[in-house]
């Protein structure tokens, strides 16, 4: 797990996304990745995705 939240940690996705930051939330095996991001159109916003890594 470790190794995939480094991973995306800092990854620039794209030039319009900017300070990407991937922390796990959770117990292991059942927390989720929250993935947050500023985008060029919506500077003033930090925007969150949850990713579910278990089925």
């Amino acid at each position: 797990m470790h190794w995939y939240v480094s991973r995306l940690d800092g990854l620039e996705f794209s030039d319009r996304v900017s300070d990407v930051k991937a922390t796990f939330l959770g117990d292991w095996p059942d927390g989720h990745i929250e993935l947050t991001y500023r985008h060029q159109k919506y500077p003033g916003l930090l925007i969150s995705s949850r990713i579910e890594i278990c089925g």
